[in-house]
């Protein structure tokens, strides 16, 4: 999967108010409030 597929599925999970699963390269979980 590339990586404007990874950022264009949290763009969509973030705008329908679900919390990605999927971590950060950093490792640091994505919280979405």
């Amino acid at each position: 999967m590339s990586e404007n597929e990874k950022i264009m599925i949290e763009a969509i999970l973030a705008s329908v108010g679900l919390e990605p699963i999927r971590v950060h390269e950093s490792g640091k979980p994505k919280k979405i409030s």
